[in-house]
């Protein structure tokens, strides 16, 4: 039944991760227990993975409407919807246990690598933005179509079907 089944194949690159990333979790994990001893190195790693379940949690709720993260009327806010997925990638890095992930779920929560992932992201996979560099606005590219710059005001509700 199982038989024309292949294993997939796993790039060199992830490999060489899955065996190189134990050995520096390890190796901080005995750095960090000399300079604080094992008890606080534990309560650390534990303290972290908290953190990194809370975060979870959170982020996965701003995805959901009516969740804090919406602005009026219940419309996304969409810095909040564009950063989700990268705090959701710090959560699980803080959940995993080590030291080197967790630096890594750290480094993806500041602002700086947040905002430098999502013009990446809008840069290579939607080609019809571009990020302005001065301020978090994306605004449409120089390509798209503009509307001699008149602008119309007006308001908008939901009407229940």
């Amino acid at each position: 039944m199982f038989q024309n089944i292949r294993p997939a194949k796993i790039p060199k690159p992830v490999k060489m991760l899955l065996w190189v990333l134990p050995v520096i979790e390890v190796g901080l994990f005995i750095l960090v227990a000399k300079m604080l001893g094992v008890f606080l190195t534990l309560v650390l790693l534990l303290v972290t993975s908290f953190l990194g379940g809370w975060l979870l949690r959170q982020q996965a709720g701003i995805l959901q409407m009516g969740k804090p993260g919406f602005g009026q009327a219940g419309m996304p806010d969409p810095l909040a919807l564009a950063s989700a997925p990268i705090k959701m990638m710090a959560a699980v890095l803080l959940l995993l246990p080590g030291f080197f992930t967790d630096i890594l779920g750290l480094i993806l929560l500041t602002p700086a690598a947040n905002k430098k992932i999502m013009t990446f992201f809008l840069k290579s996979h939607l080609k019809g933005f571009a990020s302005s560099q001065n301020d978090n606005v994306y605004r449409p590219a120089p390509s798209a179509e503009v509307d001699n710059g008149h602008v119309i005001e007006g308001t908008f509700w939901k009407e229940d079907q």
